[in-house]
């Protein structure tokens, strides 16, 4: 895990709410989450954070998810969405 150099770490604009940017983005999205899950439905679920101060650093918690490549999963869901526009072939 890398620190955020001196500067980086101070910066308010990497600051939202007395949270880093990026946590308090993972917080907005599931905001919206809670009142249009569809709209989030692909999009890891955020479980928490931990700030470290004195390490200038965070931890992100998230959901796992299993499944392989990503590369190869976006290739078979490119395949069948390609298949679901053109109908059936006969």
């Amino acid at each position: 895990m890398e620190r955020a150099p001196s500067g980086r770490w101070r910066d308010p604009q990497q600051w939202r709410n007395r949270r880093p940017r990026e946590v308090r983005i993972h917080e907005l999205v599931e905001e919206r989450r809670k009142a249009e899950p569809a709209m989030c439905r692909n999009l890891v679920i955020y479980r928490g954070s931990r700030i470290m101060m004195r390490q200038r650093r965070y931890r992100l918690y998230t959901e796992y998810c299993e499944g392989g490549v990503f590369t190869l999963y976006l290739l078979a869901r490119s395949i069948m969405l390609l298949t679901i526009s053109l109908g059936p072939l006969t």
